[in-house]
């Protein structure tokens, strides 16, 4: 019975027919790690070979096959040589203000020339010379002297004098400068254009036209000295330049020294009789002076040139000597002029009202 029981309970449990033996799974799951694990590292060492190959190709190469660097610096193209071109700076010209002993009074002065700056000049290099060994002067024996044996000391060789300092002259700054020395006496500041001019003269020191500016300027600000000493610079440079002649005049009868005025005007009429400025002070001069018949004189000579200062200078003559008819004729012939200050005008017109 218990026998029967047994062959029931196998005939009732289902008998495993399919399937795979867990130990050969295993044992082939470990087959095909390790065949992956060989083909990694298969490729790793693979790869390290091609890098090596690489790196010592790369190293033959910059060893062995690349040709030689050019030094950089043959390489820079070479600068060209700058060559200076002329200066076209345009030359302002510098006039001289020539005001009078009583009413402003300008004489006309030639306009400078335009100026261009001068074409560079090639300086061959300094070849230095070779420097020569020195030679050790053997020292001469001192011999013993009369006086008790003592050497006679050398004489002492005088001192150089100081070498002279080469003036310089820049065109284009000096013109420069006289351009902004023009504009700041346009503005009535006489102050600066002083300024400016001085420089231009640090520029160009032999230029007496810019001395004789700075010696009409000062004349206006009332600076009589300065002004003297400006134009006798002037002159020293062109002892007959005809506006600085007249504004020396100026300055030295401003200074109450009538005798130097007066030979500065006569030169400048001796150089130009129809001078205007010089024969309109050196009128006045005679006038205050008393030498009233030279002094109408020089007034006649200046009417010839059509100057309306001369017509008034007579007429005032001319009422000083008790003539008032001929005083009335020559201020209506002041009058009847086309070109006259308004200044001018004016004191003929106050002349006849108190002479009707």
């Amino acid at each position: 019975m218990s026998t029967l029981l047994k062959l029931l309970d196998k005939i009732k449990q289902p008998t495993k027919t399919a399937g795979v033996n867990p130990n050969l799974r295993e044992a082939v799951n470990k087959t095909q790690g390790k065949t992956w694990s060989r083909e990694r590292t298969m490729r790793i060492v693979l790869l390290a070979l091609v890098a090596i190959l690489l790196g010592g190709g790369v190293l033959y190469y910059l060893e062995f096959i690349r040709p030689p660097a050019v030094p950089v610096a043959s390489q820079r193209p070479r600068p060209e040589p700058v060559q200076l071109q002329q200066s076209s700076a345009r030359t302002v010209a510098a006039e001289a203000v020539q005001p009078q002993l009583s009413t402003a009074q300008a004489v006309p002065v030639p306009v400078l020339a335009p100026t261009v700056a001068p074409a560079p000049v090639k300086v061959a290099p300094a070849v230095p010379k070779p420097v020569a060994k020195a030679v050790r002067a053997k020292p001469k024996p001192v011999l013993p002297k009369a006086n008790g044996g003592v050497p006679t000391p050398a004489p002492i060789k005088p001192a150089a004098p100081p070498a002279v300092i080469a003036k310089t002259h820049d065109p284009a700054l000096r013109d420069s400068y006289l351009l902004a020395a023009r504009s700041a006496e346009q503005r009535r500041d006489l102050y600066q254009a002083i300024k400016l001019y001085r420089k231009a003269v640090d520029a160009d020191p032999d230029n007496y036209r810019i001395l004789t500016n700075i010696a009409g300027l000062n004349i206006q600000l009332g600076n009589f000295s300065e002004a003297l000493s400006m134009a006798q610079q002037a002159l020293a440079q062109r002892p007959e330049f005809l506006p600085a002649l007249v504004n020396r005049g100026i300055a030295a009868a401003r200074l109450g020294k009538d005798q130097d005025a007066v030979g500065s005007f006569s030169q400048a009429l001796t150089i130009e009789p129809t001078n205007r400025g010089a024969l309109y002070n050196l009128a006045l001069l005679r006038e205050r002076s008393g030498a009233t018949a030279e002094a109408a004189t020089l007034y006649r000579r200046l009417m010839e040139t059509g100057d309306g200062k001369g017509y008034l200078g007579a007429g005032r003559l001319e009422e000083q000597q008790r003539r008032p008819a001929e005083a009335r004729r020559l201020y209506h012939a002041l009058l009847a002029l086309s070109e006259v200050p308004a200044v001018v005008r004016g004191a003929a017109k106050e002349r006849l009202q108190a002479l009707e």
